[in-house]
């Protein structure tokens, strides 16, 4: 089977493949093709020699290469071409079968060849299905082979591939039927387990029945004849005739009282009825006086709810007066500290790795005038302050311009917060709200929020940012990490009406001076890329240190 060249969608979904598919691919190569596919390359620094982790650490830079576009298409092509020939070589059963297999046809026109996915191609996939029912090949095998090849995606294709699982599937629906009647016949086991028991139940209430019965007729046989119990019965008889004659004879009395009773009753109804004629005139006359009396209830009603009204009235316009005077003491309070948000636009690039963020900040730099060279070596120094959990300060006339460009770099997904603190600002309450309503924003994401502060310096840093101070030393001793979700920014004002910079803010992290970091000849060439890091910024201590990049840092401050 002659190979064909890849199509450039083939070319674009096997790069934006992850490197976890492409490490697994590699590994099935052998040894001495990996050896022959990345020998010509320079070795891996830090790695023995043809060791399987430096083959890894040189495909991850190629993988990277790839990925940031610093490779050409034909570069890409090649590479991809010869690491698939490489895993086929390394696979002796395949390679045997797609030698026997024929495609000549495809290639009757040596300068037109016919392009991926025709007729042969789709067909091979059959072939190979067939060798693995036989077992001769594995079903990752063929996926790999479609996967990592010259084919474009193809539905037919899938459901060649697909027909090979579906037999696997078969298998387990059989092995799970077959439990099922395992299971099925253990519970009718256990039925018959309970029947046997409930038999010896049974035999066992009849010997208790027998024993009752025996039992019964012990007692009739101990029993007294019946002749005693029907004399006493005649003598309860004739008992119960004398008391019946004795109520009798005491009822009549009791009936000459209760004549005597219903006389005495007919007299007090006649009297009872006389009485209630006059009842009803005192309550005609009772009526009489609560009808007036309500109508002069009612009129004492009417004032006292006017009354009541005007009251209400009153005392609501005292409470707006009192509301609006608070409004306005609330507003005049509040406008000591601006807060203000950076809208960022709906494109936004989502920052996987520590290399892509580390490359869209210089590429940001650059494009508002720093020399390539010198937004290298800022950008090192800013992720290096960050990392540690420290406050990265601007000076100069572009400091917000370098805090903005820093924030966009970093924390592009949400809001950017930007407080502008004024001159005098002698009480901390309001900036610890601010700051606490920011970190509460932050705390709901799952992606970094920056925080600028706009002249630190207008002010006492340590009267107004005791909070905001106390958070940063605890994130440089490594003794608190649950704001490492938070990257702070502050610029440094300048005129008359600042206060003079001290070493105290050199506390909290590094003091860039914005016209001193390497400005070109040219201004700003191109849109900014707003990027969103996807991880929380690790704090030292709590984070491991990547040793590669620890070393390309350190080395840049030794150049400085």
């Amino acid at each position: 089977m002659r190979s064909k060249r890849y199509p450039r969608e083939k070319i674009i979904y096997i790069t934006n493949k992850p490197l976890d598919e492409w490490i697994h691919f590699f590994n099935h190569i052998s040894n001495k093709y990996k050896k022959e596919l990345l020998g010509s390359l320079p070795p891996a620094k830090g790695f023995r020699k043809d060791s399987q982790q430096s083959f890894e650490y040189t495909l991850k830079q190629i993988y990277l290469d790839i990925q940031n576009d610093r490779a050409n298409e034909d570069i890409e092509e090649s590479f991809i071409g010869q690491m698939f020939n490489n895993w086929l070589q390394s696979n002796t059963k395949l390679d045997r079968l797609l030698n026997s297999y024929d495609n000549s046809e495809d290639f009757q026109n040596e300068k037109r060849p016919v392009p991926p996915n025709s007729f042969l191609d789709i067909r091979c996939f059959s072939y190979l299905r067939k060798a693995e029912y036989e077992g001769r090949i594995s079903i990752e095998e063929i996926q790999f082979f479609y996967e990592f090849g010259y084919f474009l995606k193809d539905p037919l294709i899938d459901i060649i591939i697909d027909d090979i699982y579906d037999i696997q599937k078969d298998i387990n629906l059989i092995l799970e039927e077959q439990n099922k009647r395992t299971a099925l016949i253990e519970s009718l086991q256990k039925v018959l387990n309970k029947k046997t028991d409930d038999e010896s139940r049974l035999l066992y209430l009849n010997k208790k029945v027998q024993l009752i019965e025996q039992a019964m007729e012990k007692m009739i046989r101990s029993t007294p004849d019946m002749a005693l119990i029907n004399e006493k019965i005649q003598t309860i008889e004739q008992s119960l005739a004398t008391t019946k004659e004795n109520c009798e004879n005491s009822t009549t009395p009791i009936n000459e009282k209760i004549q005597i009773i219903e006389q005495s009753l007919a007299t007090t109804k006649e009297n009872s009825e006389n009485s209630t004629t006059l009842i009803n005139q005192t309550i005609q006359a009772i009526e009489q006086t609560l009808e007036t009396s309500k109508v002069n209830s009612e009129r004492s009603i009417s004032v006292v709810n006017e009354k009541i009204q005007s009251i209400t009235q009153m005392i609501e316009s005292i409470e707006t007066t009192t509301l609006e005077t608070q409004t306005c003491s609330d507003r005049k309070d509040r406008s000591l500290i601006h807060l203000t948000q950076v809208q960022m636009s709906e494109s936004i690039k989502i920052a996987k790795s520590f290399e892509d963020l580390e490359g869209t900040i210089v590429k940001n730099f650059k494009a508002i005038g720093l020399i390539k060279t010198k937004a290298q070596k800022l950008t090192s120094e800013i992720l290096a302050g960050l990392g540690s959990g420290s406050l990265i300060t601007f000076s100069g006339s572009l400091a917000f311009l370098l805090a903005e460009t820093c924030a966009k770099s970093l924390a592009a997904k949400n809001e950017i917060q930007v407080m502008h603190i004024p001159v005098g600002l002698l009480d901390s309450y309001q900036f610890h709200q601010e700051v606490m309503g920011c970190l509460n924003k932050a705390s709901q994401s799952d992606y970094l929020t920056a925080i600028i502060l706009e002249g630190i310096n207008l002010s006492a840093f340590e009267c107004y940012a005791q909070t905001f101070c106390q958070m940063i030393t605890n994130r440089l001793v490594n003794q608190e990490a649950s704001f490492n979700h938070v990257v702070c920014f502050a610029t440094l004002a300048e005129g008359p009406a600042c206060l003079p910079i001290s070493k105290e803010f050199c506390h909290f992290g590094p003091i860039f001076h914005s016209d001193h970091v390497g400005w070109g000849s040219k201004g700003v060439t191109k849109r900014l890329r707003e990027v969103q890091y996807q991880k929380k910024i690790g704090i030292t201590g709590f984070n491991p240190v990547n040793k590669l990049k620890f070393q390309k840092i350190y080395s840049i401050y030794l150049k400085i």
